[in-house]
């Protein structure tokens, strides 16, 4: 591997320690089944789980570990033992009337036999027993597949092993469908199809299931567009038309397609779409989500549906796939010796898992379509970046230890001499020193290899303390305002960290933040050279929640570079122009950490709110070496973003 053989939890790579995910197995369950199979999300609910004792049945003090969630996911309801007759009452029982008893801690559920149990006896777990009147438990908001993993315990203190009985799971299904997504490309010229692509989401943000009748597009004069859109593709309510703007279109710069469904209860109006002549060479806007995780690491889901989603529901142009590896016994999904039961060793895992990532982003690469960037995640107790390649040929690398000093993005960057690479480190404003979720250590920044910073994500806002939609918990010392007072420069992108493998979703109870974080990139084409140049140059944008279209200017200087002025008196011309994918609620120019231009219709009646918003006005104000300014966005959907900086050099 080239950065060490063994990992630990201790911080020293010399004490390699035994894997919770290479525990040994145990035939104590030998079935494990879930009652209901299937439930709505967001319903109250009873689910029994039904676990079949071996031929050993139980040892008195023996316990049954069941986990019903993985780190990461926010998506398990809370669960009680103490009041019957109220939500969350979690029980257990023995079908021979043995005595058995659960505690809980957290989310996971520990059921010790009293008394011994015999071989063949089942154990019979209640999540939201009802018995005493109580409600039961509300489903998760997520929708996806929820997994039971189970553990024996044994009494004597001899060690967990993970029980030989394939883990019960329990399918939660979106909702009915609440809102219609209308995605479109932000620049398109006349004469070349795009694709429309739309999606009935339910009031938590899933993809709803596939709806029988087709969406109705509404007609736009100039263009040629199909006047309806089937809603099905892959099991879910999404689908993709083609759509072309004609030359004869009225001399418009803007349009938001408007789609009708019936059984959706208003109108989806589309992000908004600029209509570029025939001929236009300038560059396109393309979006991306730069930090998506699967069950390849410690999250839910497969490769092919972290690509599926980002193309066929989310719309996204690109979108990076990144797993971290470090601490592997927490990191890497429970079940990973299941994935390939012939790795005997976690580096052997780290191996196969990469070939098979790289392999799935060479088939689903798709010039001028779709282009996988190809990542990872480098997670250590002095914070944590994703690293990008411009190509799909690389090494893996990941740190031997989470806690080992010697771990640092130093030495990431001799890990990957002679490889052409950048790093864009990831919630900076959580607290510094915190461990396996801290805050990044602004010394530790490269100028070399860092173009960029991630202000936001599901994680939260970490533009500055104490800001909207915050990151939490936050710290004093490493937000993204900190680290530009600090003269470092760096412009600014946004992505979903994902954990369910599903870039760009809105789902909720997913991480403390439903809205999705996502990067926009001006570049000429959609090629993954292209993409990754881009973000090198800083020529991006970072959103939450949003798809806005922004452009920010200072004296012919676009958002990410830097400005020499001739004399520091000179007259800074500041450009912005926003096209809100929502009603603007506040465009701002930000000049060093403070609000230099306002707009803000927060406070004033509909009449002054707007999905567009140009402004040009000068700073006659003496400028200082480092002066930085960049542009920020407020939608009243509560949606955020910000143009990368622009910085004075005199």
């Amino acid at each position: 591997m080239g950065n060490g053989e063994h990992y630990t939890d201790e911080w020293t790579p010399l004490n390699p320690v035994i894997l919770e995910a290479y525990r040994p197995p145990s035939d104590v369950v030998v079935a494990a089944a879930c009652a209901p199979r299937q439930a709505m999300v967001g319903t109250w609910q009873r689910v029994a789980l039904r676990l079949t004792l071996g031929r050993d049945g139980l040892r008195r003090g023996d316990s049954l570990a069941v986990q019903s969630a993985t780190r990461g996911l926010q998506s398990w309801p809370s669960l009680q033992v103490l009041m019957p007759a109220e939500a969350g009452y979690t029980s257990a029982a023995a079908a021979s009337g043995r005595r058995v008893t659960c505690t809980l801690s957290g989310q996971h559920v520990r059921v010790t036999a009293l008394d011994a149990l015999p071989a063949g006896d089942t154990i019979v777990l209640t999540y939201g027993d009802r018995r005493a009147g109580g409600p039961g438990i509300r489903m998760t908001l997520a929708a996806l597949r929820q997994w039971f993993r189970v553990l024996y315990e044994p009494g004597d203190g001899s060690g967990a092993r993970e029980v030989s009985a394939d883990p019960p799971y329990l399918d939660l299904l979106p909702a009915a469908p609440h809102r219609l997504d209308v995605l479109a490309p932000s620049r398109a010229r006349r004469g070349e199809p795009f694709d429309l692509v739309v999606k009935a989401v339910d009031e938590h943000g899933n993809t709803a299931a596939p709806l029988a009748q087709p969406a109705v597009i509404s007609p736009v004069n100039g263009t040629d567009c199909p006047p309806e859109i089937a809603l099905s593709t892959g099991g879910r309510a999404a689908g993709r038309a083609a759509i072309v703007l004609k030359e004869d279109m009225p001399p418009v710069g803007r349009v938001r397609l408007v789609v009708r469904h019936p059984a959706v209860p208003a109108a989806g109006r589309g992000t908004p779409l600029e209509a570029l002549p025939a001929h236009d060479d300038s560059d396109l806007v393309f979006w991306g989500d730069l930090h998506a995780h699967t069950s390849h690491g410690h999250a839910y889901g497969e490769i092919e549906d972290l690509y599926h989603y980002a193309s066929d529901e989310a719309r996204l142009d690109f979108v990076a796939h990144v797993e971290h590896y470090t601490r592997a016994g927490e990191w890497l999904h429970p079940w990973w010796r299941r994935r390939y039961p012939d790795c005997q060793t976690v580096v052997d895992f780290v191996e196969r898992s990469w070939q098979e990532r790289l392999a799935l982003a060479r088939q689903f690469d798709d010039p001028g379509r779709f282009a996988p960037l190809l990542g990872f995640e480098w997670a250590h107790d002095t914070g944590h970046l994703n690293g990008f390649f411009p190509g799909l040929d690389a090494p893996p690398v990941y740190p031997t230890s989470f806690r080992d000093p010697a771990m640092t993005p130093a030495h990431l960057n001799e890990l990957l001499a002679g490889h052409e690479w950048f790093g864009v480190p990831h919630h900076t404003a959580f607290p510094l020193g915190r461990g396996t979720l801290g805050g990044f250590r602004w010394e530790l920044f490269d100028p070399e290899t860092m173009p960029c910073v991630e202000i936001a994500s599901k994680q939260g806002n970490g533009e500055y303390f104490g800001a909207p939609n915050a990151a939490l918990p936050m710290g004093v010392g490493g937000t993204v305002r900190e680290g530009l007072a600090r003269g470092l420069r760096f412009g600014f992108v946004g992505a979903t960290d994902t954990n369910i493998a599903r870039p760009g979703s809105f789902t909720a109870q997913e991480k403390r933040q439903r809205l999705p974080g996502l990067t926009a990139v001006f570049a000429p084409a959609l090629e993954r050279r292209a993409i990754y140049d881009a973000i090198r140059q800083r020529r991006c944008y970072a959103t939450l929640g949003g798809r806005p279209i922004l452009r920010f200017g200072i004296n012919g200087a676009f958002m990410g570079e830097s400005l020499r002025l001739p004399q520091a008196d000179t007259v800074k011309h500041i450009v912005c122009d926003v096209a809100g994918s929502a009603e603007l609620a506040r465009v701002e120019v930000i000049k060093n950490g403070a609000p230099f231009f306002q707009f803000v219709t927060t406070d004033t009646g509909a009449h002054n709110r707007t999905h567009d918003y140009r402004e040009e006005f000068p700073d006659t104000t003496p400028s200082q070496p480092g002066d930085y300014y960049y542009l920020r966005v407020q939608q009243h959907d509560g949606a955020l973003a910000w143009s990368s900086p622009i910085w004075i050099d005199l």
